[in-house]
């Protein structure tokens, strides 16, 4: 699957869309939806600042990566709006972790147990966002 004007709406959501850089929680300078360095891998400073523009080609480069990471790692058929929440887990936590996580095992085992999807979102910090999350996983 691609990303879609859904992946990216369902991720500006949840990490926001930032034009001037933040802390974020681990104390490092991020920008726009949760980017830590630019395209050509300079790392985001205290007082940079994006366009729009340039934060959604930054999105949509970066997330070429992520791409294509749940797509190797998702066995079973998704939504559009499944596998944007799978996004999202694999931009927030990385590819090495999702490859581990219980929440890929479950999805893998059956993508349409949303009781077994929710129990594991429950589980999982970042509550708002795993809301978010389950209710955007959950449209049919």
């Amino acid at each position: 699957m691609k990303i879609t004007d859904s992946t990216f709406f369902l991720l500006k959501e949840c990490e926001g869309l930032k034009l001037k850089s933040y802390q974020c929680p681990a104390k490092v300078w991020t920008i726009a939806m949760g980017n830590t360095f630019y395209l050509d891998g300079t790392p985001v400073k205290q007082g940079d600042t994006i366009t729009m523009g340039k934060a959604i080609k930054l999105f949509y480069s970066v997330g070429a990566k992520f791409e294509k990471s749940v797509n190797e790692l998702i066995t079973k058929p998704l939504t559009q709006h499944q596998w944007d929440v799978i996004f999202s887990i694999c931009w927030q936590y990385g590819a090495a972790w999702l490859k581990k996580s219980l929440i890929l095992k479950q999805i893998n085992s059956n993508p349409n147990d949303l009781k077994g999807i929710r129990t594991i979102f429950d589980k999982m910090e970042y509550d708002n966002r795993r809301n978010i999350e389950f209710k955007h996983y959950s449209i049919k």
